[in-house]
């Protein structure tokens, strides 16, 4: 199946990274193994967010860079019948990002549609230009996004080895 423009907007990853302890102590694990906030050295990357037995939220922060849209892992853990526990989620945007692309590119469309139903029923034809403005900024927010998932082509797997480490009981990264 071919990606669609809302795969490109809302799509996510989805994710299950086994645990080798029971949820108390793969929830504890994960948390020491990242930060509430993004606090301490400013000279290494972290993953930072909100861990407890009900929800995990993690995302990378590299110090002194910014992308919105960068993933995030949201996920919860899920004990299975063999009585192990699971982490189960997926990556995907931070859903304020996508409510502020929605916006955007729902701008961008009524823009045009307004400005080529003006230009049209106008007598003069001096604003021909204008349903163009329309066009660039969806072109424009459209490159925008991919150079943030660009920039962000590693987080996902870096995310990925600090979850696997934390929850493989120090054996090392898991299989991918």
């Amino acid at each position: 199946m071919k990606p669609t423009f809302l795969d490109f907007l809302y799509g996510s990853l989805p994710a299950r990274f086994e645990s080798d302890f029971g949820r108390e102590e793969s929830t504890l694990r994960l948390q020491q193994a990242t930060k509430r906030m993004f606090s301490g050295a400013l000279t290494h990357q972290q993953a930072v967010g909100t861990v407890s037995e009900l929800e995990v939220v993690l995302a990378r922060r590299i110090p002194f860079v910014r992308n919105s849209f960068a993933p995030y892992f949201v996920g919860s853990f899920k004990e299975t019948g063999q009585g192990h526990v699971v982490l189960e989620g997926r990556f995907t945007m931070h859903w304020l990002v996508k409510v502020f692309l929605t916006f955007w590119f729902g701008f961008c469309l009524l823009w045009t549609t307004l400005a080529i139903y003006a230009t049209w029923t106008s007598a003069t034809a001096v604003m021909w230009w204008f349903p163009l403005a329309g066009v660039a900024m969806f072109g424009i927010g459209l490159v925008l996004v991919q150079l943030g998932k660009w920039l962000a082509r590693d987080d996902t797997a870096w995310l990925s080895g600090i979850i696997r480490e934390a929850l493989s009981g120090g054996r090392g990264p898991a299989n991918p």
